[in-house]
């Protein structure tokens, strides 16, 4: 994790002191200047994390101590901003490592955790104040919560696995894909214990009460769904996403591109490892792996094929649950090491 965050840490200040983003699609100080001020395509949640964040320079600004010239206030601001970005993108590193820690033992769920901390597209968003980072790190908290739901199956789990999945999507929507197919591995899990009325288990309700509570809060539902309606608009504007139907052609080509970004992050011979321990934990078919690959599934159908393009850090999460299948093929290997 000190590895991690002094990667992410440097350069933060990239572009800096300047009035406009660096990178592309970087959120700015000025986003945050009033409701409308936010990009419309999305979700507000981040939004709320940041003004929070930047509560304490409000208060010195008050008590005369923050700098007084518009653009030093402003590179006060913008490093703030990013250095939001470099604690959530630490903090899931962390979260990998516990990941891990469900599925193989403590040193292959470190290895998982530094593959993930070495990905190139990660360090370069860690440092940026673009939603990767934050989405990335409610998508790791609730993978955490979501393993432990389909161990321990206790309702806590269901509530924060649901709670961490809705902060995830209201702060970058795009990991609404990654969510499509969850459901199956847990109703599964709770059929085994009640047949039919799995559906209507409390653990259920719990999970989907956490959830309309994470939206009301971050869409402040009390003002009214405008916010909500003018950021679908956006989102599924034709710009956005491609309603035409690939070719088979197409989609092999679309496929074999996504397998060449997560090689690409990961590293080849990393990747190919992950991918031996895919197979060896489906062999296993242990319900976990199974539930792992149903992300990646979802995730690929619901959300990347819809882009009319794709690039490296879209596949990003896919390469964080593919670091926790080469951490399995570690914990299957480690005896033939020995």
């Amino acid at each position: 994790m000190a590895l991690s965050l002094l990667l992410n840490l440097i350069p933060i200040w990239w572009g800096l002191p300047n009035y406009q983003g660096w990178a592309y699609d970087e959120v700015v100080p000025e986003n945050l200047v009033g409701d409308g001020a936010w990009p419309k395509k999305y979700p507000p949640m981040h939004r709320h994390v940041l003004r929070l964040a930047l509560l304490p320079m409000t208060g010195l600004e008050a008590l005369g101590v923050a700098p007084a010239a518009d653009l030093e206030r402003y590179h006060l601001a913008y490093l703030i901003i990013r250095l939001v970005s470099v604690l959530m993108a630490t903090a899931t590193v962390y979260l990998v490592y516990r990941c891990g820690r469900t599925l193989a033992s403590r040193w292959a769920s470190v290895a998982a955790a530094a593959m993930v901390a070495l990905m190139p597209p990660f360090v370069y968003y860690a440092k940026t104040a673009n939603l990767e980072a934050p989405y990335l790190f409610w998508f790791a908290l609730s993978l955490y919560f979501f393993l432990r739901a389909l161990q321990r199956r206790r309702g806590r789990d269901f509530a924060l696995f649901a709670a961490a999945a809705a902060l995830s999507i209201c702060s970058k929507d795009q990991a609404y894909g990654l969510y499509l197919l969850t459901p199956i591995p847990l109703v599964a899990v709770l059929w085994r214990e009640r047949g039919g009325r799995a559906l209507i288990d409390r653990r259920v309700w719990l999970a989907a009460a956490a959830l309309a509570a994470v939206v009301v809060l971050a869409y402040e539902l009390y003002r009214g769904p405008d916010e909500i309606r003018r950021h679908v608009e956006a989102a599924t504007a034709p710009s956005t996403f491609n309603v035409d139907t690939a070719t088979p052609e197409g989609q092999l080509e679309r496929l074999a591109l996504a397998i060449r970004q997560v090689a690409f992050s990961l590293s080849l011979p990393l990747a190919l490892l992950a991918a031996a321990g895919a197979v060896a934990a489906f062999r296993r078919r242990r319900l976990e792996t199974l539930a792992l690959a149903s992300m990646i599934v979802g995730y690929y159908l619901g959300f990347i094929l819809l882009l009319p393009y794709q690039t490296v850090r879209y596949l990003l999460p896919v390469a964080m649950i593919s670091s926790l299948f080469a951490a399995c093929a570690i914990d299957a290997w480690a005896p033939l090491a020995r």
